[in-house]
């Protein structure tokens, strides 16, 4: 359904040549008096034999018509729809939070000050069905931890419970990453990602700068990815970056 959706024009621009090619195959292979017998038969139900006469053996004109507007949606098609549809979908937009730099400070239920790293999701068009995952984790200073993404982890929306959301236009969305509690050594990851990985968890424990990589995916619009990084050396240091 989805590859039928996507090159409906592809099918359209192929389909309006039938009946010309038809009739260069009748021609080709002299067929006609198969075809008029066929016709003759169809005659006796209804009006089928006129519509299958024309489209057996339509007026030569006709291929002057439907040949370039066939090549055009197939052209169409294969190059020139899916950026058209990608830029009517909304192209995703990455960024910090001008004001918060991409670390939102504010106090829990208790009262207690905690520091949210966050990405924001955008577009100028709407975004159906949005979900970003996190694809890659490495720890870059204060050690080597190599990659610690071993399977599929979701970034988890701000202020939403869903792991899908439809982000309005010009009216971005927050995802979280990581969390940190003053007080409270280290930092909390179940706040951000789902399921929680626990070799992950352990590690981003320990202070240090860390290199990531995210993806965005929303109905009908490409895919979008993004690095980032995010660095903690206590809860009075934490910073992110977007290259």
């Amino acid at each position: 359904m989805a590859f039928a959706k996507r090159y409906w024009s592809v099918f359209l621009g192929a389909i309006s040549n039938v009946p010309s090619i038809l009739h260069g195959l009748v021609w080709a292979f002299d067929w006609g008096a198969r075809i008029d017998l066929a016709a003759t038969k169809l005659r006796e139900h209804g009006g089928i034999g006129a519509m299958m006469a024309f489209v057996l053996s339509p007026p030569p004109w006709l291929i002057f018509v439907t040949l370039p507007i066939g090549l055009l949606l197939i052209f169409w098609g294969l190059s020139g729809w899916p950026k058209f549809r990608s830029a009517a979908r909304g192209v995703i937009e990455l960024f910090l939070d001008p004001n918060t730099g991409g670390v939102l400070q504010i106090p829990n239920s208790a009262g207690i000050p905690t520091k949210w790293a966050q990405i924001s999701v955008g577009a100028k068009k709407p975004l159906t069905n949005c979900e970003v995952r996190l694809l890659s984790l490495t720890r870059t200073r204060n050690g080597n931890s190599g990659e610690l993404v071993e399977e599929r982890v979701h970034c988890k929306w701000s202020q939403h419970s869903s792991l899908k959301i439809n982000v309005k236009p010009n009216y971005p969305e927050r995802i979280n990453l990581f969390v940190l509690v003053k007080g409270h050594a280290g930092v909390i990851t179940k706040e951000g990602l789902s399921p929680d990985k626990i070799r992950l968890h352990k590690e981003v424990q320990t202070p240090g700068r860390f290199h990531g990589r995210i993806v965005v995916f929303a109905d009908e619009t490409e895919p979008h990815e993004q690095t980032f990084e995010f660095e903690w050396r206590d809860f009075n240091t934490v910073t992110m970056a977007l290259p």
